[in-house]
């Protein structure tokens, strides 16, 4: 007897349509319909009963689902329980204490959730507003205090997607949210300095927002974790290769994410010498912020915009690598005048690249200046790992004959904390 995925792929066949066809009209992964095919996964009773509907194959494929057996009702609340503990008690770590009284008010939300049938459509367009208003406080807040709140919500996102079918419409949407929640808890690893525990959030990123099936979110999480490489130390020419295999993902329509890796690629381009390579990555990244949609240029306020700040910085950030300080000085200039006053941290990476500018085409003691006064104004907190590489960088461009000049010498003193 064949197989329901034997089956289904023989109908499929006859019927003349695709499995990206199937799929769509499912609201399901294509990758999941593959697996269900080749025999990895076997579908619900519910999503069997829609391909055996839009297949019309008259209860053939329902039949030839194989019956599950579900855990009782107990077993299901008692691994609900461990997990919620276990994941809860995990909160400690980033000092998040988790008293009885928050317990027993998680639990009547919960019992209230069910009571009034909180739909999913709701339930979604809250978390959407939750990531919003993550992509404002990024800019601002300091990471230590933005990791704790992001990972409470994290559990949140887990607890729920725990519950739900992965055969279901909504899932890929749950996907996309997790895919950028945990993007931002890379990122802030990252500017914590914990760049080993960022790379494995980066995965979960990028794996739930394959799952999503949404470019835009697929191509954001790329571009954001390329970016991130360059403040890491990841060899460029692997960069360049990443940006090339993720420009792939585009499907002819302009998207911050794209924008953020064709930005990418051009920093790496800068870091390797190509100065031509990168100057007309730089014109590509024009012509592709021009045709992005309002909502993305005009957002200077959140980390989900690419706006004309985005545009200068990036700019700055390549003139300033090879060695252009007045075409750097240019973009800076406009760069500063689009900044929201809250963001404390931009415009002090904008100073100092200006300042790394200057010391690596040769302007020492100007450039040793700006860094000392940009570096030093900002406060402890808000010296993220981008910002106190940046400041790095530029002792090292430093020529050794002049390392022990009393302004370098002062500055790395301020860099590095004595």
């Amino acid at each position: 007897m064949a197989t329901f995925g034997e089956k289904m792929h023989a109908l499929i066949q006859e019927r003349g349509i695709s499995q990206r066809s199937l799929a769509k009209r499912l609201y399901c992964n294509q990758s999941h319909i593959s697996k269900i095919k080749t025999g990895e996964r076997t579908p619900s009773p519910e999503l069997a009963k829609q391909i055996d509907a839009v297949l019309q194959a008259n209860g053939e494929l329902i039949a030839l689902v194989p019956e599950r057996r579900e855990k009782t009702l107990h077993s299901r609340e008692g691994d609900s329980d461990v997990e919620r503990r276990q994941l809860l008690e995990s909160l400690a770590v980033f000092g998040v204490a988790i008293s009885p009284a928050t317990r027993a008010l998680e639990n009547i939300h919960a019992s209230l959730e069910r009571t009034f049938g909180d739909s999913d459509r709701r339930r979604i367009d809250h978390w959407e507003e939750v990531t919003t208003e993550y992509g404002y406080s990024y800019i601002t807040r300091p990471p230590e205090q933005f990791a704790q709140d992001l990972a409470v919500d994290l559990v949140g996102i887990r607890l729920i997607m725990r519950d739900i079918d992965t055969d279901s419409f909504v899932y890929k949407e749950w996907c996309r949210i997790g895919a950028t929640l945990s993007a931002l808890m890379a990122k802030t690893l990252s500017n914590l300095g914990h760049t080993r525990e960022a790379r494995h959030w980066w995965i979960t990123a990028q794996t739930a927002s394959d799952d999503s099936d949404d470019v835009a979110a697929r191509l954001w999480v790329r571009g954001e974790r390329l970016v991130r490489g360059l403040y890491e130390q990841r060899s460029p020419h692997l960069l360049i290769k990443q940006a090339n295999e993720a420009s792939d993902l585009e499907n002819g329509n302009p998207c911050v994410g794209l924008a953020t890796i064709i930005g990418g690629k051009a920093q790496a381009l800068a870091l390797v010498g190509a100065t031509d390579a990168a100057e007309t990555e730089l014109t590509h990244l024009e012509r592709t912020f021009d045709g992005l949609p309002p909502k993305a240029t005009e957002d200077s306020h959140t980390v989900f915009g690419f706006g004309e700040d985005c545009l200068r910085y990036t700019e700055t950030w390549v003139y300033a690598n090879c060695a252009n300080s007045g075409k750097a000085d240019i973009s800076a200039a406009q760069a500063a005048q689009l900044y929201p006053p809250d963001d404390r941290r931009t415009p002090t990476q904008i100073k100092l690249l200006q300042a790394f500018g200057r010391t690596k085409a040769g302007d020492l003691t100007e450039g040793i200046q700006e860094a000392s006064q940009a570096y030093g104004n900002l406060p402890v907190a808000q010296r993220t790992i981008l910002i106190s590489s940046l400041a790095e960088r530029i002792v090292d461009t430093v020529p050794s004959a002049q390392q022990n000049r009393p302004e370098v010498k002062a500055y790395r003193e301020v860099v590095h904390g004595r």
